[in-house]
């Protein structure tokens, strides 16, 4: 395979593989470029890959402007798992050839041990790829291997006396309905909170209980009560891959408005610099399901950016946009927003996704659009989700066998399935169905029974009312009557 240094807007005449170099800068080293298969039918894009040369200490490696294969001084990665789907698809012949002529160290064992002492893999090359996803994800595309794989974990909660506190969970990948996402449900004190810092803190702690490897973890709250700050005390950073969305800063106290909008700018940066903008457009055209998310047309703007030429002001000027826009957002879809590029920069094969009650501050149709934009990103990457919920909104999006409804009793919690498929089903089935007898003794029920009580004669019922009553409220009043 003969492979060519090929300038931006060259025409790419030979056949080979094209590496068109980047001028991205990482901390003073350019390793980018972008990466072509021309043969005489078509041109393909592969993806992004970095290249990086022993005892390199900035700039760009020294390669020759035409080669067959590297010397063994080089090395290189795919910056995602797209590029390594896309050379799978050329065939195992050109597959195996093209990764290992690039010394590539998902490939080459030797190529890795050689690269991971150097300063450029650690500043450039794995900047953005944790060890954990090239050793798995990628050297198993890398020689053939599907892109996914299905895992199971579970844990027991401990703060319950029940023999019923166990929690499983399971991924099944291109499964329909998706299984990528968990929620658990049930009122408030039964230890939803809880339950989820405790599958946090195993992660944290490394205690393999919970049986499985994650690559990293993403713990996500805007809750006005929330203190993570706590939970940031006992990370180590050096050793456990965790990071932060949400409102708590480490001092404990909330993060300004400006800081918020600091944050996503940064995030939207990183993904200029992992070229992932892409990702984000096809995100918001899930989010933007939401006509008043719409109405922004960021995804017009972010279209238009990626078919600019990327100079130094032409990103400054798109930030800038892209601020204002976000800064004039209302808290929904800043905390949407924000989430949705956050994680789009962090996840990554089995990443582990902690979520605490999704629904603060999101309306109806904007929660359901983010459960679903948030499903699609965890899905292409076979990342897991875990909610705690009081909204029945989100189990619409979920099927039965990815919910566990807590239900409480004195020092006993015990985890159910539900009984009925929840996937697409009616909010007024599923709150029943979680919440059962506690809907019945609270709101407009509590009014319904002191009416009956004094009266239980339908009509008269309905004449106290003046008659504004729904058709449910009227099968309910005819429900407590007859068992009167």
């Amino acid at each position: 395979m003969k492979f060519f240094i090929t300038g931006f807007g060259v025409k790419k005449s030979k056949e080979g593989m094209h590496l068109v170099q980047d001028h991205w800068d990482d901390f003073g080293f350019n390793t980018l470029y972008s990466m072509f298969y021309v043969n005489a039918k078509e041109e393909i894009h592969i993806g992004y890959i970095k290249i990086g040369q022993k005892n390199m200490e900035n700039g760009r490696p020294d390669l020759e402007n035409e080669f067959d294969n590297l010397h063994e001084d080089f090395f290189s990665v795919g910056t995602d798992v797209k590029y390594y789907k896309n050379i799978k698809m050329l065939g195992k012949a050109i597959r195996e050839d093209i990764l290992s002529s690039l010394n590539d160290i998902a490939y080459s064992e030797s190529a890795y041990e050689i690269a991971k002492k150097e300063l450029v893999t650690k500043k450039s090359l794995l900047r953005d790829i944790y060890p954990s996803q090239i050793k798995n994800q990628f050297n198993r595309i890398a020689y053939g291997g599907v892109p996914l794989t299905p895992y199971e974990f579970a844990f027991i909660m401990k703060h319950s006396k029940s023999d019923k506190n166990r929690l499983d969970f399971s991924v099944e990948p291109n499964s329909l309905p998706p299984t990528n996402i968990h929620a658990i449900i049930g009122s408030n004190g039964t230890g939803k909170t809880t339950t989820l810092k405790g599958i946090l803190n195993e992660y944290i702690n490394n205690r393999n209980e919970l049986n499985i490897e994650f690559s990293n973890a993403i713990f996500i709250s805007f809750s006005l009560f929330d203190r993570s700050n706590e939970l940031f005390k006992k990370i180590n950073k050096e050793d456990v891959k965790f990071s932060y969305i949400g409102s708590c800063k480490e001092d404990g106290s909330n993060k300004s408005h400006n800081e918020i909008v600091s944050e996503f700018v940064a995030s939207v940066n990183n993904l200029i610099r992992m070229k992932k903008l892409e990702s984000f457009c096809d995100a918001l055209e899930i989010l933007e399901g939401d006509i008043n998310l719409a109405d922004y047309e960021i995804k017009e703007i972010i279209s238009g950016f990626i078919e600019e030429e990327q100079s130094k002001e032409n990103i400054n000027n798109f930030k800038d946009k892209l601020a204002m826009i976000f800064s004039n957002c209302s808290s929904g879809h800043q905390i949407t927003l924000l989430t949705t590029v956050r994680l789009i920069e962090l996840i990554v094969e089995k990443t582990l996704i902690i979520i605490d009650e999704p629904e603060t501050h999101l309306h109806p149709p904007l929660l359901s659009a983010f459960i679903r934009c948030i499903s699609e990103l965890i899905i292409n990457t076979n990342a897991v989700a875990i909610m705690a919920t009081h909204s029945p909104v989100v189990l619409q999006e979920i099927p039965r066998n990815c919910i566990s409804i807590l239900r409480k009793s004195g020092a006993y919690t015990s985890v159910f399935r539900p009984k009925i498929e929840t996937f697409g089903e009616n909010i007024g089935v599923l709150t029943e169905e979680v919440f059962g007898l506690e809907i019945q003794n609270t709101g407009f029920h509590t009014l319904l029974k002191k009416i009956i009580d004094s009266s239980q004669d339908y009509e008269e019922v309905l004449e106290e009312f003046n008659y504004e009553l729904s058709i449910d409220a009227k099968s309910i009043i005819r429900a407590y009557i007859n068992g009167k």
